[in-house]
């Protein structure tokens, strides 16, 4: 029996604002020789001021997805990095499929100042969804947690919006902006699949609601609209970006 293809809805109006890249600035020490991408335009060569309430960094690593080389970057880079700042952290390794998404779902936003997955934006798409499924918080999540990653996939297209093209990778320059940075706003597209005879803007339990960002919801759009994306850079530096949009 062939089965009706069910219609999907797509919403690609603003749904949220998600604050994306980084924690409000921390001190920070360390022995590396790292220079800020003229993009990231962050303080490294002074203390700074704004500390949050209680510090507290939460990395996320999936210790066999991909290359398998998150965990190394994670011990030899990261978390020495971390030591060396006034930052608490804790990291959770994931053991089984799903695992991401119920540490977003589940999280005590209370407990966190910032979530950062070692990873490529695999990892990063799951603990989105975990967060989208929260029904009672959902808007305060993405108003409030700043959710990033330290790169080491193969596209890291999150880590390219942070540190510009050229540092992308630089996975370094990622964990001190987690430190040293200061939340940016980025819009989510969301997508909602519904069963057969469900109209549009009508609730049912078993609809499938999907979170997506960067070139995602760019693909999606000119693949369901048939559009042309032209896309341009009118600044480089963020605190140009943060005056002007």
């Amino acid at each position: 029996m062939r089965r009706n293809r069910q219609p999907q809805q797509y919403d690609f109006r603003q749904k949220a604002n998600l604050v994306t890249f980084l924690a409000q600035p921390l001190t920070a020490t360390s022995a590396q020789n790292i220079y800020p991408h003229p993009f990231t335009a962050l303080p490294f060569g002074r203390p700074t001021t704004n500390h949050f309430q209680s510090n507290l960094v939460l990395i996320i690593i999936n210790p066999t997805s991909g290359s398998q080389k998150s965990v190394k970057i994670w011990t030899s880079v990261v978390e020495p990095i971390l030591k060396a700042s006034t930052a608490s952290y804790e990291v959770i390794f994931t053991t089984h499929a799903g695992h991401a998404g119920e540490l977003g779902e589940k999280l005590e936003l209370d407990s966190v100042d910032v979530v950062s997955s070692v990873s490529g934006d695999g990892l990063v798409h799951k603990i989105l969804n975990g967060l989208g499924r929260r029904e009672s918080d959902f808007g305060t999540a993405m108003e409030n947690l700043p959710l990033t990653s330290i790169p080491c996939g193969s596209g890291n297209t999150l880590s390219t919006n942070h540190l510009g093209p050229k540092h992308a990778k630089n996975v370094q320059l990622a964990t001190l902006n987690i430190l040293k940075g200061t939340p940016n706003r980025l819009d989510l597209c969301s997508s909602t699949q519904l069963s057969d005879g469900v109209q549009e803007g009508q609730k049912e339990p078993d609809s499938i609601r999907k979170l997506s960002l960067l070139s995602t919801s760019y693909g999606i759009m000119a693949e369901h609209e048939g559009i042309r994306l032209d896309v341009q850079l009118v600044e480089k530096d963020k605190n140009e970006i943060e005056q002007n949009f």
